[in-house]
């Protein structure tokens, strides 16, 4: 599996800026609505916010009369709130609340709490922490949220008791989502509610980078921070993390009624994942209460005894011990293997041939005389990304490499299969052992951008169509909008294409990485796997006698190579604030990262892969990963020669997050012959 590491730096300053004595507070608001009207001042008090917001003006007054700081931060705007701030929220702006900013029962208008104090205080510095852009999008985030849980709450509780009820919450879910093909409404709403919440979640941390980069800048201010609730908790480890002292100020009157809304949702639709049953390397349509038992194997030695408790306790009544012990065709290697994971548990087929009749589960409907499965048999493929190639040609092509299959209502990509069967041609990547292409959405949570994933033990190269396109499409309208479509393709989308699939091939060859692994940097401790399950009745590739631990590179581990380069990122985003760009290459100069490079931008000029000499921060992962990586950029030098000189290749760190030239021509010499 590989995961595009791409370099969309976060800004967030970083640096030794704490100063002795200094720190942030961080105030936790309940705000109201922007829009809502409370220029009837008497009335807003009776607003259930209003002891929240008048508290927070109290408390940020004393400090300010103190001078215990200096800089307040809000949410909601961007910029400077000063006597040119233009915004109205709740019927007031600046002019008006300055005007009133000596009446008798000024802290009592509901209005946001820094435009009162800098109208108080006009010394005083207000600045705005937040992205208008992200603002709208957190808040769609959570419509959808709140929309889908509630479907998938209703027809979950209907589905059982209201047969009339579920039909109808199903045809109005259809009605709204027209062209969505929607078999299963529970899981449908389920999947939409769960990408909604990682959606939210996502919006309030990128959020929080920016509260973070202005207070970090000013922390000789003691900033203080008023903001909702749900910021808090990360806005405090970040400060955490980059050693910045924060104090959390609960004021009277707050509620976290949103905070609760987000954790009860959180527990729910984890609580549904957990007791969802996901069926891995099965073919489509596949029924495992059909499934025929036979050549039961005995307990005592396919199960330690605290293995069989365990697996007691997670299987309860979703599975039976029966089909746990099944080896159907007598081979030796068991039918299927469960276990569990933040994703569920997982039924996943162990003998790639159940009943030993030559033909893969995946392309199988019968378990001897048993019907098991209903497959999907006419190959669909879509051309979303301008592939010039006749579509017949390249199934015929691609048919006389691997079995090509597809899970019900997922179709396969032309410009995917083109690719595969070009590499295979002629490249080295033809030396393979993929015998399976299969499109399909992802059995597991891998994040939104990974949409390849080998599988070894059925050698089969899944990939995830809708959620490449859905990349590809949100890819073109965040960095490249404007671009000639075609253009953007051939430069971005093709060579995406040409590393991830070889990443997936390098996956697929049988090659003693381990060795080559212990001899470019990498070490670990190795220890002997004492249970049985993991290691008795399994398919070859798949059984486990020791476990890895303490995996390092270069002497490092994963976290601390993942910490330095989200310093790298930073670091250039800092760099890129810098409007004037001789003071911007002279910032680059000053970082141990600049490199020689005769780009235009700025960014082509700092390199952390170069540096580090790494092929991307994804091959410091393990040592698979990194032979995947490494293998993957010898392919991709051999298609883009280009990627070998240090321009092109600190572009492409940038563009794609790899770093060709870390791999050396004689190693690419070594691991493709």
């Amino acid at each position: 599996m590989i995961k595009l590491i791409g370099t969309f730096f976060v800004l967030v300053l970083i640096g030794s800026c704490q100063e002795k004595g200094h720190k942030v507070r961080l105030i936790k608001q309940w705000h109201l609505s922007s829009s809502e009207n409370t220029q009837n001042i008497e009335e807003s008090k009776k607003l259930p916010q209003y002891k929240n917001q008048k508290n927070i003006y109290t408390q940020v007054s004393q400090l300010i009369e103190k001078q215990q700081t200096n800089l307040i931060i809000a949410e909601g705007c961007e910029g400077a709130i000063d006597s040119n701030f233009t915004t109205n929220f709740n019927g007031w702006d600046m002019d008006s609340l300055i005007k009133k900013s000596g009446d008798a029962d000024f802290g009592d208008i509901m209005a946001p709490v820094p435009m009162k104090l800098k109208a108080k205080y006009p010394h005083l510095t207000v600045l705005c922490g937040d992205n208008l852009e992200l603002i709208k999008d957190n808040l769609a985030a959570m419509s959808d949220l709140r929309g889908f849980s509630g479907f998938f709450q209703r027809l979950l509780e209907s589905r059982k008791s209201n047969l009339g009820k579920f039909n109808a919450y199903f045809d109005q879910l259809k009605k709204i989502f027209p062209k969505e093909k929607i078999s299963d409404p529970v899981q449908y709403s389920l999947q939409k509610s769960l990408s909604a919440l990682s959606e939210f979640e996502s919006l309030i941390k990128q959020r929080n980078s920016f509260f973070v980069d202005i207070a970090k800048k000013n922390i000789s201010k003691n900033p203080v921070i008023i903001i909702g609730g749900l910021h808090v908790s990360d806005l405090q480890q970040r400060l955490y993390v980059d050693k910045v002292k924060s104090q959390i100020i609960v004021p009277v009157g707050y509620s976290n009624d949103e905070q609760k809304l987000v954790f009860a949702l959180k527990d729910i639709l984890k609580n549904e994942i957990r007791r969802k049953l996901t069926l891995f390397q099965v073919p489509t349509g596949f029924d495992y209460k059909k499934f025929p038992i036979k050549n039961k194997l005995k307990l005592d030695n396919l199960f330690s005894i605290s293995e069989k408790k365990e697996m007691a306790k997670i299987s309860k009544d979703k599975v039976s011990f029966d089909l746990l012990r099944s080896d159907f065709d007598g081979d030796g290697i068991r039918d299927f293997t469960l276990s569990s994971s933040s994703d569920g548990l997982i039924l996943s087929a162990e003998d790639p041939d159940w009943d030993n009749d030559g033909k893969l589960n995946l392309i199988d409907e019968t378990v001897g005389n048993s019907v098991v499965a209903k497959l999907e048999l006419d190959i669909r493929v879509n051309n979303n990304f301008l592939s010039q190639a006749k579509k017949s040609e390249i199934l015929k092509d691609t048919k006389q490499k691997v079995i090509l299959v597809q899970e019900s209502g997922v179709s396969h990509e032309l410009l995917v299969l083109e690719l595969f069967n070009s590499l295979s041609n002629n490249t080295p990547l033809g030396k393979n052992n993929v015998k399976v292409i299969k499109a399909t959405t992802p059995s597991f949570t891998y994040g939104d951008n990974v949409f390849f994933s080998y599988v070894k033990h059925t050698n089969t190269l899944e990939y995830y169509p809708v959620k490449l396109n859905e990349y590809i499409n949100k890819e073109y309208q965040k960095r490249f909008y404007g671009v000639d479509f075609k253009k953007y393709i051939n430069a971005y989308v093709v060579p995406l294409l040409v590393h991830s699939l070889s990443h997936e091939v390098g996956h697929s060859l049988t090659i003693n990485f381990n060795e080559l692994a212990k001899k470019n940097g990498w070490s670990w401790k190795e220890s002997q796997y004492k249970g049985k399950y993991l290691k008795s009745f399994r398919h070859p590739s798949k059984v486990l006698t020791s476990i890895k631990t303490d995996l390092h590179f270069q002497n490092r581990d994963f976290k601390s190579w993942i910490n330095d380069y989200k310093v790298y990122s930073r670091s250039i985003n800092d760099i890129l604030k810098e409007k004037v760009p001789l003071k911007q290459l002279k910032l680059a100069k000053l970082s141990k990262f600049y490199v020689e490079a005769k780009g235009s931008m700025i960014e082509h000029k700092l390199s952390f892969f170069s540096h580090f000499n790494l092929p991307s921060i994804y091959a410091v992962k393990n040592p698979s990963e990194w032979f995947a990586e490494s293998y993957a950029t010898c392919i991709f030098k051999l298609i883009y020669p280009k990627s070998s000189k240090k321009n092109r290749a600190v572009e492409l760190e940038h563009l794609l997050g790899i770093y060709p030239m870390a791999t050396k021509d004689e190693f690419c010499a070594a691991i493709t012959k």
